[in-house]
This record gives structure tokens, C-alpha cells and sequence, in this order.
């Protein structure tokens, strides 16, 4: 119910967020679109789809914690819904409000072991918050095989740097 309406609806904010080209600056613009897609969350109280879409709308308003809250009325209808998970711990990010982003991140990884965004923002928010008291994220393999890497490449420039010096 209402997947064409959210769907054009989710196409006039991405282009209005700039995902599609410039971003357009006029809120009145974003406004019109809460409006809309709180017509459908009255009309159908249980579509996560528009609670989605009315976080996403918050957050290019840069309303961080409006949209993390949106996205709480959607876990009261799907408590494990990583997609909404996921962009509540970037709503969180972004309000840097580092605690409860690493909190959701835990809660994610306890549904979905390898989700890997769920990972990175836990090490991003534990950076940027720079709290030992914290818990620290888990070793990520993805990471730790792009870091031996770019050690690899680093030392193969020095060595063909100091190869170049000594010839």
C-alpha cells in the first residue's frame, strides 16, 4: 500500500538532497514532502517504508535527532530492521551523539554479524568520540586486509624510491 506514492516521493527528495545533482537549499520544499508522507504514516501507521522516508527527509534538513527519533516509531514496529538500525546510527553520527550510535551498532551486529557499516561507524564514532570509556569496536577483517595492503604498497614505493636513489 502507497509504493508509487513513496517511491515518487523518494525520488523528489533525492534529487531535492542532491543525490541526482545539485542540492536544493529550499526547505519549504522539504516541508511539502513531510507533509506528504505524513499523510501516508497516518493512512498506514505500520509502513516502515514512510518512516524511512520521513527520517531520511529530517536528516537532509540536517535534524538529526527528529529523524533518529522517526526511526524509534519504526523499530516499534520491526525492532530488528537493519536498514532503519543502520541509518539511526548515522542519525546519531552526525548529532554526534557517539554513545548511542555505537549502542545501535552493537544492537546490529547481534542481528547481523558481518554487517559491515554497522562496523565502520562503531570505529568512526569510537574515534570521534575519544572516550576510552567507550567500548571499543571489534577487529574488522575488511579493515585490517585493506591496511596490510596499503603497508604493502607503501613499502614497494619506498623500496623502488631507495632502489632509484642506490642505482
Amino acid at each position: 500500500m502507497f509504493e508509487k506514492e513513496l517511491e515518487e516521493l523518494n525520488n523528489k527528495v533525492c534529487n531535492l538532497s542532491g543525490m541526482n545533482g545539485e542540492p536544493v537549499t529550499d526547505l519549504s520544499e522539504y516541508n511539502s514532502c513531510l507533509e506528504e508522507v505524513d499523510k501516508i504514516i497516518e493512512a498506514d501507521s505500520t509502513n516502515i517504508e514512510a518512516y524511512n522516508l520521513k527520517s531520511f527527509i529530517l536528516f537532509c534538513q540536517e535534524k538529526f535527532d527528529e529523524a533518529a527519533l522517526v526511526c524509534d516509531e519504526a523499530l516499534r514496529i520491526n525492532p530488528d530492521n537493519v536498514q532503519v538500525l543502520d541509518f539511526q546510527a548515522g542519525c546519531y553520527f552526525q548529532a554526534k551523539k557517539y554513545a548511542q550510535c555505537i549502542a545501535v551498532c552493537q544492537h546490529i551486529l547481534s542481528i547481523a554479524p558481518n554487517f559491515e557499516n554497522a562496523l565502520s561507524q562503531w570505529d568512526s564514532a569510537y574515534i570521534c568520540a575519544d572516550d576510552s570509556n567507550l567500548p571499543k569496536p571489534p577487529s574488522n577483517p575488511v579493515a585490517n586486509v585493506i591496511k596490510v595492503v596499503v603497508y604493502l604498497l607503501i613499502a614497494v614505493v619506498i623500496g623502488i624510491f631507495i632502489y632509484g636513489i642506490i642505482r
